[in-house]
């Protein structure tokens, strides 16, 4: 059994609580296709030893390269979130980070044989099972999760993202989008400690409306407007032949990105976020900012 120990510390912005960090006891994998590239890509779930993190590494380049999933290496967030250096890149993060960060594991190596993870159907369940399949394993040493302290708040136009003082993490999502009749409001809140991440939030897939899905294909940015790859919006219809998982199918993804990119502060840290209809940019941008309060506290 894991043993908390909170410790308190005045004038801070966060109150630090320690616990043992875990990894997986066994590596699995799986393949699937890029949705940018349209290439098949093999990826590995790793166990990794005590302070390694969350790391990448591409199986396909002649030195393995090894890419730590923080802020320090935020390349992107164009439709979905980039890491990278000068050398290579690993694109289309979120959704696997959301996974690793919804089941508790600090360390932990993903391999992949290409230059993106692969799309498989859009949202986070395949890497769930795959987890799942993997076995918790808990290490002998320990980690200091940050829970925040005070209120902070980012804005970019119509857009906001807020992180509350909370005892345990909460997602709060609302959804506008008038364009597009079926994405005019929608709204979930997703608290872990009442409900499964991976019933409620795993299984939501990205989503697009077709009017832009043909645009990224004409300019090549993406390879197909594949059904499988996510939820196609066409006016007040929805493409895809089973219709959506969630009457909110979206609001709940758009949580599923937030948990992913927050992931990129690179450690845990417990509040209430409540976002307006934010996305990779501005997630990425309060992960950051959450990174550097935790450093310049330290």
């Amino acid at each position: 059994m894991s043993v908390y120990r909170e410790t308190r510390e005045k004038n801070t912005a966060f109150t630090k609580v320690t616990r043992f960090q875990r990894t997986i006891r066994q590596s699995v994998s799986v393949s699937g296709v890029g949705v940018f590239s349209g290439k098949k890509i093999e990826m590995t779930f790793v166990p990794a030893d005590p302070g390694t993190g969350i790391c990448f590494q591409r199986t396909d380049l002649d030195d393995r390269p090894f890419l730590a999933a923080t802020t320090d290496n935020l390349k992107a967030t164009p439709r979905c979130t980039i890491l990278g250096n000068d050398v290579f890149q690993i694109v289309c993060v979120e959704h696997v980070l959301s996974a690793i960060a919804s089941s508790g594991i600090d360390n932990i190596l993903i391999q992949v044989d290409g230059g993106e993870v692969p799309i498989i159907d859009g949202s986070a369940l395949k890497f769930m099972e795959m987890l799942h399949k993997a076995y918790l394993q808990e290490q002998q040493e320990s980690l200091q999760e940050y829970r925040l302290e005070k209120p902070i708040y980012l804005s970019d136009k119509d857009t906001l993202l807020i992180a509350l003082p909370s005892y345990t993490r909460k997602y709060s999502y609302t959804l506008s989008y008038p364009r597009a009749p079926l994405l005019d409001a929608q709204f979930h809140c997703f608290d872990p400690l009442k409900d499964s991440y991976k019933e409620n939030i795993a299984p939501a897939r990205t989503f697009a409306l077709l009017e832009e899905v043909k645009v990224l294909i004409e300019k090549k940015i993406i390879n197909s407007e594949c059904l499988d790859h996510g939820v196609i919006i066409d006016g007040d219809k929805i493409l895809n032949p089973d219709g959506l998982r969630f009457s909110n199918e979206m609001a709940r993804h758009k949580i599923l990105d937030m948990i992913g990119d927050f992931a990129l502060a690179g450690v845990p840290i417990c509040a209430h976020f409540i976002a307006i209809k934010s996305g990779h940019y501005l997630n990425t941008q309060l992960a950051e900012k959450l990174r550097h309060m935790i450093m310049e506290n330290e």
